[in-house]
């Protein structure tokens, strides 16, 4: 085990539970979060609610029936960025919206805290006298934590690629005929002036 630390949300001095946690005060923070990466108004509400729905899921994931369900902390967050890129790319096909607005505050929540900044300064500092093996502990979690992040983006992405690729082309060509009757129409108006 990388870090020993108390279960949290599990003893009566932490300040909530895991669902006011989750479920109450992370709606407020996605809030500020898409502010704070200057997302359009009228954007927010569906980014706040993709967001905010993929964290709930990795909050329950997470804490509520660990003992029961019994999954490994990296594969919830395959299965976890799995469900939010798919409910990106749901909104994507629908809105236009791309859906990167709407995960990149999922990836800055569930980013390494300052703990494993603490630990990367740590390596930073150490030299080899003091036997410190940079590829170990640290190196391998994080790497791990980027595998599994890309690895649910990634089979998310596999199959909501070609349909939002297909809709893109189809709203392409939409327009371009709407171009072309406005180029013809203009060009006849043109034409029909100089006659007269």
């Amino acid at each position: 085990v990388l870090f020993r630390s108390c279960p949290a949300f599990e003893k009566e001095w932490n300040i909530s539970k895991w669902w006011m946690a989750y479920g109450v005060w992370t709606p407020i923070i996605m809030v500020l979060v898409q502010v704070w990466a200057q997302i359009r108004p009228r954007d927010l509400p569906l980014n706040v609610m993709v967001t905010y729905l993929s964290i709930l899921l990795f909050g329950t994931l997470n804490h509520a029936p660990s003992e029961n369900l019994g999954i490994n902390s990296f594969l919830v967050n395959i299965v976890g960025m799995f469900c939010a890129m798919n409910l990106g790319a749901l909104k994507e096909y629908c809105t236009g919206i791309p859906s990167v607005t709407s995960i990149i505050p999922v990836l800055f929540v569930l980013a390494p805290g300052s703990r494993i900044v603490l630990e990367l300064l740590l390596m930073m500092e150490s030299t080899d006298t003091v036997g410190y093996n940079p590829f170990g502990g640290i190196v391998a979690y994080l790497w791990l934590l980027g595998v599994t992040y890309s690895l649910g983006i990634y089979m998310a992405l596999s199959y909501w690629k070609p349909l939002l690729l297909r809709k893109e082309i189809s709203n392409n060509e939409e327009m371009l005929a709407e171009v072309k009757e406005h180029r013809r129409k203009s060009i006849m108006a043109r034409t029909t002036h100089k006659n007269k």
